[in-house]
């Protein structure tokens, strides 16, 4: 088996830049372990991973305001369980990544506190040259050229008049659902369901490092979870949204009373695909398998609130959408019966139906 210097362990959302990176390290002669670069097709990649973290001579945690991601939390636990413990020479440490925030890496850090023994490598301190100190903890001498940075792209000298957001993608909370609405539009499910945690922690007044709770949700705002379930719904062809997930989980016997270890949980679990060989994907016991955020998954698969899986949370959600008004589908299809429209014609559709008919 070919042996590797770094093994380079991150979330998949902050591939870009860590690519750059590699590049950089790869430049200087360094080979680096990367899953896109080195898995073998047709074999099991949990067990590839495993070889090859036993194997090398660094193992490097890239991290950012993504947090760290379900196969990246897989690998981090292999590494501190059954790796560092029989090998502690094995250079490990985090690599913080430009757009990281406090929170995060104290969050990282209290989840795995044996990182804290660690010094780690600060990529948004620019003017220290974190590339050379990153090669030279890896090889132990200084690099070939006096100075790396990462090339980024340049700044415009001259600022583009931004385009102020329609009207109608801005809830009385404040809240702006243009960026949502592009990436729906766009189908790049991912970013979209990421973005629509960050939304929903927004709308009930917390900071991007908070978590969403039950207690949030109890009174959670209508408008806003009819906007952004409207909002997956429409650009999904109704396959994806809290509302098409609520309907399945209630069509199959589910109720509203926050027991989750039931048949009925689990039922909707395989009929929605959280569900692989019996486990849900986000126990505790990990399984192999992720989210597919694509058109082709199953019927309600997304959005999934994978930064903060509890069925409590989803059964809230669940709740919360029953509680709303807005979410009267009957007052709807009256509505639509008188406009002439078709009775499953969402309020967003219907508007922008209202607003391209010519002036009279």
């Amino acid at each position: 088996m070919e042996k590797y210097d770094v093994f380079i362990c991150h979330n998949s959302k902050d591939k870009p830049e860590v690519e750059k990176i590699k590049s950089i390290l790869q430049s200087q002669g360094i080979k680096t372990f990367y899953d896109e670069d080195n898995l073998i097709a047709f074999k099991k990649w949990k067990k590839q991973l495993q070889d090859h973290i036993s194997e090398v001579k660094a193992f490097l945690v890239f991290i950012s305001n993504n947090g760290t991601g379900p196969i990246q939390h897989e690998e981090i636990d292999f590494f501190l369980k059954e790796v560092l413990p029989k090998n502690s020479e094995i250079q490990t440490g985090l690599v913080i990544l430009r757009n990281t925030g406090e929170g995060i890496i104290n969050t990282v850090k209290n989840s795995y506190p044996e990182f804290k023994d660690f010094h780690y490598c600060d990529f948004r301190k620019e003017e220290l040259n974190p590339m050379n100190k990153l090669i030279l903890a890896i090889t132990g001498r200084e690099p070939e050229s006096e100075s790396i940075t990462i090339i980024t792209q340049p700044k415009s000298l001259t600022k583009t008049p931004q385009q102020p957001p329609h009207t109608d993608s801005i809830s009385s909370k404040g809240i702006d659902y243009t960026k949502l609405i592009k990436l729906l539009s766009r189908r790049e499910w991912e970013d979209a369901n990421y973005l629509t945690y960050q939304l929903m922690i927004k709308a009930v007044g917390k900071n991007k490092y908070e978590k969403l709770t039950k207690e949030d949700l109890i009174n959670f705002p209508c408008e806003d979870l009819l906007k952004i379930d409207e909002l997956w719904v429409e650009h999904s062809n109704s396959k994806f949204g809290f509302s098409v997930q609520k309907d399945i989980y209630l069509s199959i016997g589910g109720k509203l009373d926050y027991i989750f270890d039931t048949p009925d949980w689990k039922d909707f679990g395989d009929q929605v695909g959280w569900r692989v060989n019996g486990q849900f994907l986000d126990d505790s016991e990990r399984v192999e398998g992720e989210y597919t955020f694509d058109i082709s998954a199953q019927k309600g698969h997304l959005p999934v609130l994978t930064e903060i899986y509890d069925p409590g949370i989803i059964i809230c959600i669940f709740a919360r959408i029953e509680a709303c008004p807005q979410f009267n589908k009957d007052s709807l299809k009256l509505l639509n019966s008188h406009l002439g429209f078709p009775p499953d014609t969402s309020a967003i559709k219907a508007v922008e139906i209202i607003n391209s008919l010519p002036n009279i």
